[in-house]
């Protein structure tokens, strides 16, 4: 699932800026056979408009975008790092609500679409601004399914 996001908009990142990288690298050898209950079509809407927003944010010249995934203990944690230029102060606070943004691409209704989405899967989302103003990382969790 998380390759087939990454795929799909490797394929439209030109519409953007063709610098733009997108690196995968999940820390668990099993990670990507973990299995959790969902919707995949939601949950690859989330991990879309996440890589999405990273896009959007990332200036013309050396875009990254680091995807690690890795087990916590009885959960998944997905995190989508980018260089951009970070989450404004300014909406900060309400980040994952309804209209919330600052981008002049999109309604302000992806983040608060994914927070739903994750909610009504048991997990968690959160957001933080990298260290030395280096763009953001987008982060969330699911409960993984006994085997």
């Amino acid at each position: 699932m998380i390759l087939n996001a990454i795929q799909e908009y490797k394929n439209q990142i030109g519409r953007f800026d063709e610098n733009i990288n997108i690196l995968y690298k999940p820390l668990d050898k099993e990670f990507d056979t973990i299995s959790i209950n969902g919707d995949k079509d939601k949950l690859s809407q989330v991990i879309t408009n996440l890589i999405i927003n990273a896009i959007k944010f990332i200036e013309k010249e050396g875009g990254l975008i680091t995807i690690i995934g890795k087990r916590k203990d009885n959960q998944i944690l997905l995190s989508i790092k980018d260089n951009g230029t970070g989450i404004s102060t300014e909406i900060f606070p309400n980040l994952f609500s309804k209209y919330v943004s600052k981008s002049n691409m999109g309604t302000g209704l992806g983040l608060y679409i994914s927070k739903s989405i994750i909610d009504a899967h048991g997990g968690k989302i959160w957001a933080k601004n990298n260290e030395n103003d280096q763009g953001a990382t987008f982060s969330f969790s699911l409960p993984i399914v006994d085997n």
